[in-house]
């Protein structure tokens, strides 16, 4: 009678608490770091036979969330314990699989495949299986790399990135497998490719689709033989590399048109993880976005905001093109320019970018069909004519990279156009405006600077230009700085600056678009960003601060937790003034003027900013000294002068906006 009394008395308690049972598994997977919610673990090995007589299942060993809630679920437990899921406190941070949030059938099947495929990548193992990533834009494939590399016996090696579409196909090849002093005119010295450095890691190949059909080839043979031959060497190198690829592209679709190896598609998809889109995964939709509230107000010294009942509607209900990368600027955006703790849909809309419109090419592409080489040939021209021979404009309106537009034209024998110049601002009748040119540049003609939202043009050959009608509008101007500190010698051959720099300045260029800049001039270690122009924007000096404080963050937290690769050192400077602006309803391609020294002074405070410094201009700290505690300077308007100029440096937010 007594054992019976203490049997049921321990069961009860099963209710209360968390069994454990046995707790080498906590020490063994390493799974429960936080506790928020105060539990005791306790062992209760002795009556663990007479919990599952009663009808308790013990908790399985692993660090699998979903399995472990699933089991609580089913014991009763979770009225007492709470939800146990990524948008609540009770959290567990057992592994990188745990960074890719989500609690969907094909997360979760997604991140048990990670963990199994970890044991095969150990350091030497020549049979090291290939990865493909497939997926849209935005789906995560750079991070699902990323922890790839960090779960499996490699994390300790490097982790090199390279999109194959930022750089050109000329010095790609170079890149890759490195070259010999003499193998072309400024090769001085040997150089090691990222495929050496990346030894006894994994190199990351983003937007495998954009490169060429001359290095398909050499990329299977690195693969088959595990060794690479430097241009201009005699000699083979063995290299131990774990190769991850990745394309938002349909590849088989490419094989059969002839645009990508079939030989090296198989090898590369040894091992192919599809990761789904976000409008195909549920409620993760919603658990992103309590998790990323929580995370963006903890980066920005800010109080988490929350969701209200139509707001997690509205996100249910919204199509998410951009997928998480879409939904975690959007947090962003709202955790810095919503000021509302509660967050609604009409805040949730008006700061949710608007969906682009379809290109003219795309719209014209018959469904149903596929398209034969010759086609896209007469689909590249068409776009090339429309974007009056900038190959930029002319890849955005085609859907893509700036490398493999360039890739296709040289397969098509399509010659690089010649762009025609724009039409000075004097050939517009003196009656269209009063004002002279030169005295609104400061007696300096001044370049016209042309925007372009869409990328797509609305002119059709041999149509002419409509007049232009000027206006003056305001707008911020976010100059940024990027630069590397020099290497040690010993480091130099472990990163190749010129593939690193790419991907910061498109990381840059992203974030400050997602503020809704428009990047005016890209330039060596300059970066320059309009806010306002063509479109009137609300708030645009703390749109302009915001975003510089965000890329600020960005790199800062770059070099505090990845210190394997190099951080770059940004200085930023934003201003307001005036620009002149060509406001014709039908013209999505927008000349602007620059008024005074709307683009000049902002890139002078750079020279006087330190690295992570955010210095802002008289005209700009006047606007935002209610937000922001501001450090004043003085700067000398000329090398040597004796004449002032009254700057800001941004230090925080102030206390009463960040509680």
């Amino acid at each position: 009678m007594l054992s019976s009394l203490i049997i049921n008395i321990l069961a009860c308690l099963t209710s209360l608490v968390w069994v454990v049972s046995p707790l080498r598994m906590v020490r063994r997977s390493q799974s429960l770091r936080t506790y928020q919610r105060k539990l005791t673990p306790i062992s209760m090995t002795d009556v663990r036979q007479d919990g599952v007589a009663m009808g308790y299942r013990s908790i399985p060993r692993g660090d699998d969330l979903a399995v472990i809630q699933q089991t609580i679920v089913a014991n009763g437990l979770r009225q007492n314990l709470g939800d146990m899921t990524v948008e609540h406190s009770f959290t567990l941070s057992g592994g990188p699989t745990d960074r890719i949030v989500g609690q969907s059938p094909a997360i979760m099947a997604l991140r048990t495949q990670i963990r199994h495929l970890a044991a095969f990548d150990a350091v030497g193992n020549p049979y090291a299986p290939t990865l493909l990533l497939q997926g849209e834009t935005g789906t995560g494939k750079g991070l699902v790399a990323r922890v790839v590399h960090d779960s499996g016996p490699r994390a300790n090696g490097p982790f090199i990135e390279v999109n194959c579409a930022a750089i050109p196909d000329t010095m790609l090849e170079a890149e890759l497998f490195g070259f010999e002093p003499g193998a072309f005119t400024d090769a001085k010295r040997s150089k090691l490719g990222l495929f050496e450095a990346a030894s006894g890691g994994t190199l990351f190949l983003d937007e495998i689709d954009a490169l060429p059909l001359g290095l398909q080839s050499k990329l299977l043979n690195v693969l088959e033989a595990k060794r690479i031959r430097r241009l201009g060497a005699v000699v083979d190198r063995p290299v131990d590399v774990k190769l991850i690829a990745a394309t938002n592209a349909d590849l088989s679709r490419s094989v059969s048109m002839g645009r990508f190896r079939a030989d090296l598609y198989h090898r590369l998809a040894v091992v192919l993880l599809r990761l789904p889109p976000l409008r195909e995964r549920g409620d993760d939709c919603l658990v992103l976005a309590h998790h990323l509230l929580r995370r963006y107000a903890e980066i920005h010294g800010l109080h988490p905001k929350r969701l209200s009942r139509p707001a997690e509607a509205w996100i249910r209900s919204h199509s998410w093109p951009g997928n998480v990368r879409e939904l975690s600027h959007l947090i962003e955006r709202v955790t810095l320019l919503s000021p509302e703790t509660i967050l609604d849909p009409q805040t949730l809309g008006r700061l949710c970018l608007p969906r682009p419109e379809p290109s003219p090419v795309a719209m014209c592409e018959p469904h149903n069909s596929e398209p034969q080489p010759l086609d896209e040939a007469s689909k590249i021209r068409q776009a090339i004519t429309q974007a009056e021979g900038n190959v930029v404009r002319a890849a955005r309106l085609l859907g893509l990279s700036r490398g493999a537009l360039r890739y296709r034209m040289q397969r098509y024998s399509i010659a690089h156009p010649r762009r025609r110049k724009r039409p000075r601002l004097q050939e517009t009748p003196p009656e269209e405006h009063s004002w002279p040119v030169a005295a609104l540049a400061g007696g300096v003609e001044s370049e016209i600077i042309s925007l372009s939202e869409g990328g797509q043009s609305t002119l059709s050959q041999g149509e002419s230009r409509p007049e232009a009608r000027w206006d003056y509008r305001p707008v911020a101007v976010l100059a940024i700085s990027v630069t590397f500190p020099a290497a040690e010698e010993s480091e130099r051959p472990r990163h190749d600056l010129r593939a690193v720099t790419a991907v910061w300045e498109r990381r840059i260029v992203e974030k400050a678009t997602d503020f809704g800049g428009i990047l005016l001039q890209r330039s060596p270690a300059l970066l320059l960003v309009a806010f306002g122009s063509p479109r009137t924007l609300e708030s645009l000096p703390d749109r302009a601060v915001q975003a510089a404080l965000a890329i600020r963050h960005v790199v800062a937290e770059a070099a505090a937790t990845d210190l394997r690769e190099p951080s770059p050192e940004v200085r930023l400077a934003v201003h307001m003034g005036t620009v002149l602006v060509d406001i014709r309803p039908a013209e999505p391609t927008t000349p602007m003027l620059s008024v005074g020294e709307t683009l000049t002074l902002p890139i002078h405070l750079l020279g006087h900013a330190a690295p992570m410094d955010l210095l802002l201009s008289s005209q700009i700290g006047r606007l935002v000294e209610n937000w922001y505690i501001l450090e004043e300077r003085a700067l000398p308007l000329l090398a040597g002068g004796q004449d002032q100029y009254k700057a800001y440096a941004v230090v925080e937010l102030r206390s009463h906006l960040a509680s």
